[in-house]
């Protein structure tokens, strides 16, 4: 079962994005970025060294799919487009 059934075409030639957040709310910026609740780098990196990468990237990709799911759902559009985007870059970054 393909996942993206239904989702129309998809174009896989992306191109790494340098995301200006400076004009960002600090506090988004933070949100995508630094969230407290997570404390730092530690628990994506616990979380990439838990797993095959085949299953990492699966988790990438599901999350990125989940932030695009709701972004216009919880009131917080541009947060929750920048945590996919976030994720994406993760993904790419393994592709590179």
């Amino acid at each position: 079962m393909n996942i993206l059934e239904g989702w129309g075409t998809i174009n896989y030639d992306y191109k790494a994005v340098d995301m200006d957040v400076s004009n960002s709310p600090a506090s988004s910026y933070e949100a995508v970025n630094n969230p407290e609740h997570y404390g730092g780098d530690d628990c994506i990196e616990a979380i990439e060294a838990s797993m095959p990468r085949e299953m990492y990237e699966g988790f990438l990709r599901g999350n990125a799919m989940k932030y695009l799911w709701r972004y216009d759902k919880k009131g917080k559009p541009l947060e929750d487009l920048q945590k996919a985007m976030w994720y994406l870059e993760r993904l790419t970054y393994l592709h590179d």
